[in-house]
């Protein structure tokens, strides 16, 4: 639940550099196998590179997680080498 939650924030967000620094979470109930989780993401919050992005998941109508994920927009991509020019 929580790689979905995470993916659906880097996709709330849009940006190819976006890494994610923190997050609060909440597991509200467990899912089962074979369960269908919908999971919602919406940026709240931009400020510069950063964005705050609430997520939540559900099973039906059952609120099954939540969370504020933080994150960076970088410039480049932070596995990049830095190889002098």
């Amino acid at each position: 639940i929580f790689s979905a939650a995470d993916y659906a924030a880097m996709a709330a967000v849009n940006e190819k550099n976006v890494v994610l620094v923190g997050s609060e979470c909440k597991f509200l109930s467990p899912v089962k196998f074979h369960d269908e989780v919908n999971v919602i993401a919406r940026v709240e919050h931009e400020e510069g590179h950063k964005r705050t992005v609430h997520v939540e998941a559900f099973v039906l109508d059952l609120k099954v997680f939540e969370g504020d994920f933080k994150t960076v927009v970088t410039k480049r991509h932070v596995l990049e080498p830095k190889l002098p020019h």
